[in-house]
């Protein structure tokens, strides 16, 4: 880790210190990715039908991510205070918790937690952040505020 980066969140499997333990569930957030989500030529599997409470915006983040299988990069394409949506060729199925690790534009490491919200098999899958303490919160709102014109 770079020095004056911090890691924010509780996954283990990165180094350095975990922050908050103020944890509380996220709002539900399922992001539709372009296109008819009904098409014949996008299967999509959905957990439930569509909860978000949050605006979405568009970004670009590097990111890894676990689940049952093992780790995955991927990338993060929109995101709002209640979860995102990341393009991967990894796996994951809806219900899954998965365990997120991506780097903030000052160059903080946020990790959290959520749970998949519906799959686009072979393309990637949509995450309703889970537990996030306020300090995560916080941090993912500051992303938000910089991402909004």
């Amino acid at each position: 880790m770079v020095s004056g980066q911090r890691l924010l969140g509780r996954d283990s499997s990165w180094h350095g210190s975990f922050i908050g333990t103020d944890a509380r569930w996220g709002e539900p957030d399922l992001p539709w990715v372009g296109g008819d989500p009904t098409s014949s030529n996008r299967p999509i599997i959905m957990m439930s039908q569509e909860r978000r409470k949050a605006f979405r915006l568009p970004v670009v983040l590097e990111a890894l991510w676990d689940g049952s299988a093992s780790g995955w990069e991927a990338r993060i394409t929109d995101i709002s205070s209640g979860g995102c949506y990341l393009d991967t060729v990894g796996q994951a199925t809806p219900g899954e918790t998965v365990s997120l690790r991506f780097r903030l534009p000052e160059g903080n490491l946020l990790a959290v937690q959520g749970l998949v919200s519906y799959v686009h098999p072979h393309t990637g899958f949509a995450v309703a952040f889970a537990q996030l303490t306020s300090e995560q919160q916080s941090a993912i709102d500051g992303l938000l505020g910089q991402l909004q014109p």
